[in-house]
């Protein structure tokens, strides 16, 4: 496993890869990005209360799990990541 933080932006682009189908959890990207959940935290923490990632009835797996995606913020701000 990796051993450092993941960063917002890395979240919102492994996040906006799920979005196709349904979105993902909080341990899916984690597991995505080959590092521990807690490396994950604190850009999920940030998304959340940033407004770029959203979860919903709509957005919950076959399990009744939770999915997040990026919202149109989320997508704006990888958009203008990706320009820069």
């Amino acid at each position: 496993m990796r051993d450092h933080d993941v960063g917002l932006e890395r979240l919102l682009e492994v996040l906006g890869r799920f979005d196709r189908s349904g979105g993902a959890n909080l341990e899916e990207v984690a597991w995505e990005l080959e590092v521990e959940q807690r490396r994950v935290e604190g850009a999920w923490q940030r998304a959340q209360a940033e407004g770029l990632i959203r979860n919903g009835p709509r957005n919950r797996g076959d399990d009744g799990e939770e999915r997040w995606r990026p919202t149109p913020g989320g997508w704006a701000l990888l958009d203008e990541n990706h320009r820069a």
